[in-house]
């Protein structure tokens, strides 16, 4: 089981330094725009375009991290009520619940992604950039997710350490 959290968290920092990287790209960007248009009054052009792909992209491929640093947003006043047998279980349902709506979105995005591909669509701005690279990564980072919640269920479900403990999402950690 330890082989299979570490594997679910070495996955979710992959995203988390994808998503710092492609952060990092869009500032030198943004900043290179302002120092052209200033100074020369001339622009990249594409930047607007790539920044928009890169906020989605930074978005889901942090998902995963987000979810094993607990850093999303959990209602505790339920939980905090429950015995640990209570907890337990309640984050069992929870967490098939939201595998389930994961696995909804990930299907759709996939079938989005391929269905771009296939017809080969861009996007509307001056540099065509081919729709399905942005869709991929998004399936990649919802993908990323899935597993992350998948090795937690399991872990729940076996009565291991989670991934994500209760013990931090009560503290707040």
């Amino acid at each position: 089981m330890r082989n299979l959290q570490f594997a679910g968290r070495t996955l979710a920092m992959i995203g988390a330094y994808m998503s710092a990287l492609i952060l990092g790209t869009m500032v030198i960007l943004m900043v290179l725009e302002m120092f052209l248009r200033g100074l020369f009054s001339s622009s990249i052009h594409i930047v607007e375009d790539l920044v928009g792909y890169g906020t989605a992209a930074v978005l889901f491929l942090s998902l995963a991290y987000t979810f094993i640093s607990s850093g999303h947003i959990r209602v505790n006043i339920i939980l905090e009520k429950l015995n640990s047998s209570g907890q337990r279980l309640l984050e069992i349902i929870c967490t098939l619940a939201t595998s389930f709506v994961v696995i909804l979105i990930t299907w759709y995005s996939a079938r989005k992604m391929l269905l771009n591909f296939e017809r080969n669509v861009t996007s509307t701005g001056m540099y065509e950039i081919p729709l399905w690279i942005p869709g991929a990564v998004i399936v990649a980072g919802l993908l990323m997710l899935l597993i992350v919640l998948l090795i937690h269920l399991f872990a729940c479900i076996t009565g291991s350490a989670a991934i994500v403990s209760h013990e931090q999402h009560l503290q707040g950690e």
